[in-house]
């Protein structure tokens, strides 16, 4: 993954609340050995030395309040084949109920850049790290209306990689 070097990380070893996103492996993996395949790192999102992608948690979306909806800033662009084969993952959002979440992205279809579309549905698990609480979604499924971003080579349900999300802790409980 490339990225300008006002998009890498403050320092590896600290805390980041954010969404940690390999995405799906096999896929970033045809994506590095694709002709022309890159993978981009747009408005603040970076990736690990595991190749996952952080998208930074956004605390100036929603109502900064509910541990329930938040919301990530940054984007990850996969290319290859002079462009045929595009893929965007733009500002994240996941809804987090009960044990399960559902992760949104900005519609790359969309061209007033307010629509939003469902990529991926997970079970969900969380912990608490000191003053930052860890969600682990387990069980990631494409969503039947996001096979057509990934030119339907995967399948409605198609398992893609686990992700974790580290948010500040709030004072009510997030279980509840």
């Amino acid at each position: 993954m490339t990225a300008s070097p006002d998009e890498q990380p403050p320092g590896a070893a600290a805390i980041l609340p954010g969404l940690r996103w390999s995405i799906k492996r096999s896929f970033v993996d045809y994506i590095s050995h694709a002709p022309g395949g890159r993978a981009t790192l747009r408005d603040g999102a970076f990736a690990t030395g595991s190749r996952e992608v952080v998208f930074p948690y956004d605390a100036s979306q929603g109502d900064g309040e509910s541990p329930k909806s938040p919301w990530f800033r940054g984007g990850v662009v996969f290319s290859a084949h002079s462009g045929v084969l595009l893929v965007r993952v733009d500002s994240p959002q996941v809804e987090l109920s009960g044990r399960g979440g559902a992760l949104t992205i900005a519609d790359p279809f969309d061209r007033s850049g307010q629509a939003r579309r469902l990529l991926a549905t997970f079970d969900v698990g969380c912990e608490r790290l000191g003053p930052f609480e860890r969600w682990t979604g387990t069980a990631v499924r494409l969503a039947p209306e996001s096979t057509e971003l990934f030119n339907d080579v995967y399948p409605a349900g198609a398992e893609f990689d686990p992700l974790t999300i580290v948010l500040p802790a709030y004072r009510a409980a997030l279980s509840g």
